[in-house]
């Protein structure tokens, strides 16, 4: 009967330790499982988080690019007003402007024009010489006579100098 007890003693110390280490070991494995679990968790985030800095990142591009593009199309279009507003002054100058007798042919002078934004001349300069004084004279009067000068169809094209080139053949319209 001794024997019996310290048998079943020692075969419940043994079950006792079973079902310790199997503890242990549910326990070790829970452990792993929420570590396993953290580390996708954590993962997920991180690459949700590099998702909605690409998607942050593409959506600044785009609208950098959209705005560059309309910066384009609007200079291209201020453009095209500047080129109609330049035909428009030369016609209204050459309208203006009386040619000297005997002018030779080939003459070119570029003069500087100021004017404020109601189309008003305030000065124009010479600023280079055909050659000829009687010419350059009689482009600076036929500018000075202009006044005020014809304004851009857009008051964003409007430039407070402009510097016209100016051949007889140009002015005789």
């Amino acid at each position: 009967m001794k024997k019996q007890a310290e048998i079943q003693r020692k075969k419940e110390e043994e079950d006792k330790k079973k079902k310790e280490a199997e503890e242990e070991k549910k326990l070790k494995q829970e452990e792993e499982r929420k570590r396993i679990e953290e580390e996708k968790r954590k993962a997920a985030e991180e690459k949700k988080r590099k998702e909605e800095e690409q998607r942050r990142l593409k959506e600044m591009m785009e609208e950098s690019l959209s705005q560059e593009t309309e910066a384009r199309a609007e200079a291209a279009r201020i453009g095209e007003i500047q080129k109609t507003w330049a035909q428009e002054l030369a016609e209204h100058i050459a309208d203006r402007w009386l040619r000297p007798p005997g002018l030779p042919s080939g003459l070119r002078c570029k003069a500087q024009i100021e004017i404020l934004p109601n189309g008003e001349v305030v000065s124009v300069k010479i600023i280079r010489s055909s050659g000829n004084p009687s010419f350059d004279v009689s482009v600076e009067n036929a500018i000075y006579k202009s006044s005020p000068l014809p304004l851009p169809t857009d008051p964003k094209a409007f430039q407070r100098v402009l510097q016209p080139e100016f051949t007889p053949e140009s002015l005789d319209q």
